[in-house]
């Protein structure tokens, strides 16, 4: 990392690395400092992106349908949803104190193929939420999700397919949020005549502080 100084916005040209400083001299530019990221220069101190992370390991598999396997030869720990039976999996995220308050999370999965076979594959999740004192409603409509990285009908490629954004507003640090995912084998859209497997479930989430001051954020 190199920190600059100038009395410009952020300094002009090239060859800046991801992480480098830029702290302005200049009093009449509201900005003072700036880092130096894959977007260019953004003001030191704007609100990144962070996982909230469900790795195929850390989950139990269970809930209201049968569970996907456990893989124990080719990825061990991975779980590998069936191509004839809507495998489900549930748990519950907390939103950390490092999150921006109010600020949408988009959930995704990271998944591949086993076979190099064509065909598509649905996925699906529900949630319910309630902040600190909050109470949980029912869960969500099921919501498919649509491909941001393809699978390529490409044994163990690493796809990423995305949920809708889900809007946080209203909600407080430590918002829990109950959450299902399965994979649904009767959906006109799921051909692919095979088991896939699930890597990571998660939640990208952008924070903008270290914590809170408070300790329970109610």
């Amino acid at each position: 990392m190199t920190t600059y100084t100038t009395d410009d916005v952020y300094p002009e040209g090239g060859g800046y690395n991801t992480g480098d400083i830029c702290e302005c001299s200049n009093p009449s530019y509201p900005i003072s400092s700036w880092v130096y990221t894959e977007r260019g220069w953004v003001p030191n101190g704007a609100p990144v992106w962070d996982d909230l992370r469900f790795p195929a390991q850390g989950i139990n598999p269970s809930g209201q349908a049968a569970a996907p396997s456990v893989d124990r030869t080719a990825f061990p720990g991975t779980l590998l949803f069936s191509n004839t039976v809507a495998n489900l999996i549930a748990g519950v995220a907390q939103m950390p104190h490092a999150w921006n308050r109010g600020t949408e999370i988009h959930p995704h999965l990271h998944w591949s193929k086993t076979t190099n076979a064509a065909g598509g594959v649905v996925w699906e999740w529900c949630y319910s939420i309630a902040d600190v004192g909050g109470t949980f409603g029912a869960y969500s409509a099921w919501l498919p999700a649509e491909s941001k990285v393809p699978d390529s009908n490409t044994a163990s490629k690493q796809a990423l397919d995305v949920f809708p954004w889900l809007d946080m507003t209203g909600y407080k640090e430590s918002t829990m949020i109950c959450w299902q995912v399965r994979r649904n084998p009767d959906a006109t859209g799921d051909t692919y005549a095979d088991a896939v497997r699930l890597f990571e479930f998660d939640f990208h989430y952008q924070s903008n502080k270290l914590g809170t001051v408070i300790e329970i954020p109610v």
